[in-house]
Formats: C-alpha cells, structure tokens, sequence
C-alpha cells in the first residue's frame, strides 16, 4: 500500500478543525501524511493545528497569505510526499475506514481514476446526502463528486491542479481530471461527512453575482472540447436538468436551478453556438 497526503485548508474554521483531524487520527490505515494550510486565517487556527503537529509527526503545517482554497490546495499538494491525494476540508470529517477503503479500491483497479463514496450531512442538517449517480454527461452539467474523493498526484500534474480564483473549484478540476471514458468508482458507504452550515456556498451565490459569472465562464472555456463532444446542442441540456432534478431534491439544487439556466444556455450559445 501507498503513503496517502490528506490536504486540508483552513480559512477562519479553527473551532471545526481538531473535529476533522480527529478522524484522519482514528483512520484504520496509517500510513498517511495530513498537511494543514492556514490559508491567513484570524483565529486561532495556528494554535489548533500546532497541537496536532505536536502529537503527531504525520500532521504537517505551513502558513500562508489568504489566497482562497485552490490556492491553498494546491500549495499543500505541491509539498505533499503521497502517491495519493485527498482532499479534506477543515469542517468536514471522513469514517475511519474511508482511506484504507478507497485506498484499496484504487490500487486494485489501476483503470480506475478517482475513488469516492456515498456521504451524509451534519451540523444545521442530519441526513444522508443524495447525490445523483455518477455519469460524465451529467457531470457537465452539475457537480456530483464532493470535494473528499481520492486520486493519484500524478493526475493531478497532469492537469495542473485546481483553478485559482473561480467558484466550484471541485467541479472544474473533476472536469479537467476525467473524461467521458474515464472509470469512477463510488463506495456504497457514507464514510465522507458534510458539515451542512447556517449560510452554504449555494445560499450565497446571489451575493457573489460577478465571481459566479466568471466563474462558470472559466469553467466551460476550460473545458471546451468536453462541452461540444458530449453535449452538442446546448438544448439537450434539458433533459439532463430534468433527470438531475427528479434525482435531488434540495433548496440548494432549487435555487442553483433557477439561477444557472439562462447563465448555461447563454455561454454554451456564446462559445458553442
């Protein structure tokens, strides 16, 4: 078996991060290194980690100015020592099977490009997650594979790590990472835990107006070639939206529905049409 480098970034998430370092702690494999980036945070996110640095030589710390999470992923990845990469944010936990699980599958099935499982939320909201089943068209449309998913560094380099500056960071890099004769594994297990807050990401994307344009508009420029060969006439995006819809059933799905239509339509027009 492999070394693993669980990357965590920690922006202002002092109070959950001993929560998600725990269960890195408590995994049933051990051989893994966990680097911590305080991505120029202004609480005490120094003193949390400092603790688990002095308890453990397999946490790794390094401080940084704030730069965002991509940024801050792609530091710790550069540093990291693992075959393997899995990403963890500061907020979130894994079960304490999830890496020797994953681990497994993927050294195992050597076609295999990326290992993830089933997951459930906690915090403001307890319940599992239902998040659709895996297809690459519809990964062209809607994000399904949650940011704690396992992955070879190499791919990573290979792609050049996660964009800077954009929203759905996951998302872009998933896109640049697989294509459509890529083979993804999902572990029939919640082993991967959501910490659901007051104020999601989605609940707030009408505050970020301008960076969710850009955003979108990096990811379809970036990956071009995936848009047009899989989904030719933007229309046909329809029926996708309506399959992923009976499949989520969430405010969250609701709102990014309502607030992406004309967005996607407009930009596939624009740089397919």
């Amino acid at each position: 078996m492999k070394k693993v480098s669980i990357i965590v970034p920690c922006y202002n998430q002092a109070k959950y991060l001993s929560e998600a370092l725990e269960s890195l702690a408590q995994q049933t494999y051990d051989d893994w290194e966990c680097i911590i980036i305080n991505d120029g945070s202004k609480d005490n996110t120094r003193e949390i980690a400092q603790k688990w640095v002095d308890k453990d030589e397999r946490f790794k710390y390094i401080e940084t100015a704030n730069g965002g999470v991509s940024k801050a992923r792609n530091i710790g990845i550069k540093k990291a020592i693992g075959e393997y990469i899995l990403p963890l944010d500061a907020d979130d936990k894994i079960h304490n099977t999830y890496i020797e699980k994953a681990l497994n599958i993927i050294q195992n099935n050597p076609e295999l490009k990326l290992v993830y499982c089933e997951a459930a939320m906690f915090g403001v909201a307890n319940r599992k997650w239902n998040l659709p089943k895996y297809s690459y068209k519809k990964l062209l449309v809607k994000n399904m594979i949650f940011t704690s998913a396992l992955y070879r560094k190499k791919e990573y380099e290979l792609v050049g790590g996660y964009t800077e500056g954009i929203l759905f960071e996951d998302w872009n890099f998933w896109l640049k990472l697989l294509n459509k004769d890529n083979q993804v594994y999902r572990i029939p297990e919640e082993l991967f835990f959501y910490r659901k807050h007051e104020n999601s990401l989605m609940d707030n994307l009408a505050k970020k107006g301008e960076l969710y344009y850009k955003s979108i508009n990096t990811i379809f420029k970036s990956n071009t070639n995936s848009f047009l060969n899989e989904i030719g006439n933007p229309m046909d995006l329809e029926q996708e939206r309506r399959e992923l819809s009976q499949e989520i059933n969430s405010n969250n799905y609701k709102f990014y529905k309502k607030i992406s239509k004309t967005i996607l339509y407009k930009l596939l027009y624009k740089y397919f049409g």
